[in-house]
């Protein structure tokens, strides 16, 4: 495992913004996972209605794995 240090912009950012994005911060299986454990704790009939709140359109959200 390999540790990354912020750029002095990325720090910037994160003090003004109060967020920053770190690219490949997790591997696409361990996205995948989180996903899931998410998703898991809404039941499915508040997860239409909650993405239908953000303009989403539940055919843009990945499906959980093993789904």
């Amino acid at each position: 495992m390999s540790y990354r240090v912020l750029s002095a912009d990325q720090v910037a950012h994160f003090w003004s913004e109060g967020y920053v994005l770190v690219a490949q911060a997790a591997t696409p299986e361990e996205t995948r996972r989180a996903h899931a454990a998410i998703m898991d704790l809404l039941p499915g009939v508040l997860t239409s209605s909650w993405l239908r709140c953000f303009s989403l359109s539940p055919e843009l959200v990945p499906p959980a794995v093993g789904s």
